[in-house]
């Protein structure tokens, strides 16, 4: 196991200088006043802790607020410190559970060749995007962080880890597939307590501003934010570096928001059934449903954002990880997939390229196309061995 790889003086380096790393971010976005994205989550959460509607009103700050009231409340926290205070430990706070998370993710690996490489490979590959995300103050670095930890506790603390889970999704609704496919692996290994608690925690969460303002004006809040959401997703879901907005950019094709949700629900079901027959023990299958979760998510949300692609973090380590497999083809493959991934993910959109190349794979949406083939290289790998285990079983049986 990877367990005592985390604690020790790698570790502590690549730690130490990462928080370098995005406490020099902070303090350059602290510089040039409170970001868009993070003007808008704390305006919303003031309305909020006022007993305001947030939903649906333009401050001016480049978009609108689509969440949930009590992760306005979190925000509207921050807002009564000072922006820079805020700021500071929001983003530093959103890096060490990031740490804790990869930290816990990693104990659930089998050993591993050349473990130094691979986890100064995973900081190289993953930084960039988590870059990018802490310029723009997104909170997807802190429910990252959270969902490593809820796979890691599922086993351990699975009402802490069904709990934590709830509140992410309610927060955002991206950790909703990773979470999903973790609860089928639960129930495939029968650890039956996380999916059940986690509807009832969620069910808390989401009733909770009924406690807090009364059914009326609860009831008006998810009406408002729902409207604002379906208006604002069915206007312009072909614009964001989605699947979906890959082919409508690339080939002109355009896509109506029917074929798109059966899409979205085809794929749902495929790797839900992948998880069901995978033939694996509980903690690699723990690892590769919350990764196909992930990649599911960057290729298919319709809000998939260029600077969130770090929620695709988990498949990209658990890839990495195969890359040093003693299975020859296993590791040629994930090396060409981890490769197409980096150069489509972040090499096309950074400085590494010219400018005109860069602004093209920005037009045509590229960035979804190396994190489809990462999510095809691990089915794959997953459905090569559930054919392999029925192949076998039909051998014993003859």
């Amino acid at each position: 196991m990877l367990q005592r790889l985390p604690q020790g003086k790698l570790w502590k380096s690549l730690l130490f200088l990462q928080v370098l790393i995005v406490l020099g971010i902070t303090i350059k976005t602290m510089l040039g006043g409170p970001p868009g994205h993070y003007a808008i989550f704390t305006t919303a959460g003031k309305y909020l802790l006022q007993g305001k509607n947030p939903y649906g009103v333009e401050w001016g700050f480049g978009g609108l607020w689509f969440y949930s009231p009590l992760c306005g409340w979190f925000f509207g926290l921050l807002s009564l410190m000072p922006f820079k205070v805020g700021l500071l430990i929001f983003n530093l706070g959103s890096h060490l559970l990031i740490l804790e998370g990869v930290r816990r993710f990693l104990k659930l690996f089998p050993d591993i060749n050349k473990p130094n490489a691979f986890l100064s490979l995973l900081v190289v590959l993953s930084t960039g995007e988590l870059i990018g995300a802490y310029q723009s103050i997104k909170i997807e670095m802190a429910m990252i962080g959270i969902l490593l930890i809820v796979t890691e506790q599922v086993s351990v603390r699975p009402i802490l880890a069904a709990s934590l889970a709830a509140l992410i999704v309610n927060f955002k609704w991206f950790p909703a597939a990773p979470v999903g496919l973790l609860a089928i692996a639960s129930l495939r290994h029968r650890k039956f307590k996380f999916p059940l608690a986690l509807p009832i925690f969620f069910l808390f969460f989401f009733l909770l501003p009924v406690f807090i303002y009364g059914w009326s004006f609860a009831l008006e809040l998810y009406r408002t934010q729902h409207v604002t959401l379906d208006r604002f997703v069915s206007q312009v879901y072909g614009d964001f570096p989605s699947v979906f907005g890959m082919v409508i950019h690339t080939f002109n094709i355009m896509l109506s928001p029917v074929i798109v949700a059966i899409v979205m629900g085809l794929v749902a079901i495929i790797l839900a059934g992948f998880v069901v027959f995978a033939p694996y023990q509980w903690d690699l299958l723990s690892v590769i449903s919350i990764s196909l979760g992930s990649l599911y998510v960057v290729n298919f949300n319709l809000l998939s954002q260029f600077n969130a692609y770090a929620i695709a973090t988990p498949a990209l380590a658990y890839t990495l990880f195969l890359c040093f497999s003693e299975n020859k083809w296993k590791r040629y493959l994930s090396i060409l997939g981890v490769a197409a991934y980096w150069m489509t993910v972040s090499m096309f959109y950074s400085d590494l390229v010219p400018l005109s190349f860069r602004d093209f794979c920005r037009e045509i949406r590229i960035k979804p196309l190396g994190s489809l083939i990462l999510l095809t290289l691990l089915l794959g790998l997953v459905g090569y061995d559930i054919v392999h285990r029925q192949i076998s079983d039909s051998d014993v049986k003859a």
